[in-house]
Parts: C-alpha cells; sequence; structure tokens
C-alpha cells in the first residue's frame, strides 16, 4: 500500500502524474500488487482532490 499525505489539491509535478511515477517504480522495485490512497489534511472544495487518473497521449494510469 502506497499512502500520500498532501495539503493542498495543486503540487508540481501534479499529484495524478506523480501517483504513476510511484506505481512504476514501486511495481519495477517489488513486482506486487499496489493499492494507492492520498490523504488531503486541509479540508478543499477543488476539484482536483476528486481526480482519481492521469492520461495522456501515451498512457493511463487510474
Amino acid at each position: 500500500m502506497h499512502i500520500e499525505f498532501q495539503t493542498l489539491p495543486t503540487s508540481q509535478p501534479p499529484l495524478a502524474f506523480r501517483m504513476l511515477d510511484y506505481t512504476v517504480r514501486l511495481k519495477r522495485e517489488y513486482g506486487l500488487p499496489l493499492t494507492q490512497v492520498v490523504m488531503f489534511l486541509k479540508q478543499s472544495s477543488s476539484e482536483l482532490v476528486f481526480t482519481d487518473s492521469y492520461y495522456d497521449e501515451s498512457t493511463a494510469h487510474r
């Protein structure tokens, strides 16, 4: 399990891309199933806190 703690909905690089990066690194290192959870420590009305996937022209991560 990968748990990410976040205070703001924005980050650099974007959170969804970072989660993809962590998934690839952890799968390569350990080769085990992975569950990811992001816990926001501050209340926010931003739609970014509900983002559950990353898409670009060459990949998709959920």
